[in-house]
This record gives structure tokens, sequence and C-alpha cells, in this order.
């Protein structure tokens, strides 16, 4: 699912990139937590346990976003056959 709105990278470094966004508003400015969403990009398929727990504790204190929503996925090692190229 695409998500739409202001999005931040609220931390980065050459393992991965914590993106949060918020694509609707409460009448105060803050977001609406039904509209929050947040991602880890990662360089390798899956995350090491402590840098899971990292984005755990920046989601929950520095976002006060409710950790337990995050969703992980693993991803598998092999490469789409429409991402290869030749030449």
């Amino acid at each position: 699912m695409a998500c739409t709105g202001a999005f931040w990278i609220i931390e980065t470094n050459y393992d991965y990139a914590l993106i949060y966004g918020c694509s609707a508003q409460r009448d105060d400015g803050a977001c609406d937590v039904s509209a929050e969403f947040a991602y880890v990009i990662g360089r390798r398929p899956s995350l090491t346990r402590p840098l899971i727990g990292r984005v755990e504790y920046i989601v929950r204190r520095r976002l006060c976003v409710d950790s337990s929503r995050l969703q992980f996925t693993q991803h598998s090692r092999t490469v789409p056959s429409n991402c290869l190229t030749t030449g």
C-alpha cells in the first residue's frame, strides 16, 4: 500500500533508514493516529535483532507510536528476474 502525505527521515545510517509519515492531520495539527505510517528500509533482507530493538525504541519513545503495531517482513536473497540486466 502506498502512503501519501508528509514524511520525515527519522534516522539513517549505512544499514537502514527509518521513515515516519502522516497522511491526515487532526484539527490541532497533530497526526491522526489512524493515518500514521513508518517504513524501515534496510540494505539486507532482514534486520538484526539489535537493530529491530533500536527501531522499536525510537518508534515508541521518540515518535510516541505503539511499537506493537510494527510489522517486519523477511525478504529472500533472490533478485527478481525483472531486476536483472544484461550487457
